[in-house]
């Protein structure tokens, strides 16, 4: 319901994107993760990973790899991630620095 008003520029798109990403997944926008480690954050599983970047860009949300940075992982109040949780993390795709 939400994605024609946002092409129509009445809602906001970042919200929108989080909204997507805690009801489907795979998630389209790569906003919802977990810490697998007290140095790395890691989005659960993305639809059409490759293009995960121009999505964020459409909804006005930085690269993945500059978002996966805000996470303060060594925080010790942080659970990491169990194996055991049934949504997987995949490691985020580095940007193609050519």
């Amino acid at each position: 319901m939400m994605a024609p008003l946002v092409a129509r520029q009445q809602a906001s798109g970042t919200d929108y994107a989080y909204l997507y990403d805690r009801t489907h997944y795979p998630q389209r926008f790569g906003t919802q993760g977990n810490c697998v480690s007290r140095q790395e954050w890691q989005p659960f599983k993305i639809e059409d990973i490759d293009k995960v970047d121009e999505r964020r860009r459409a909804v006005n949300l930085p690269p993945l790899a500059k978002y996966a940075k805000v996470f303060d992982c060594a925080n010790p109040n942080i659970a990491l991630h169990s194996a055991a949780d049934s949504r997987k993390t995949v490691p985020v795709p580095r940007p193609d620095l050519r």
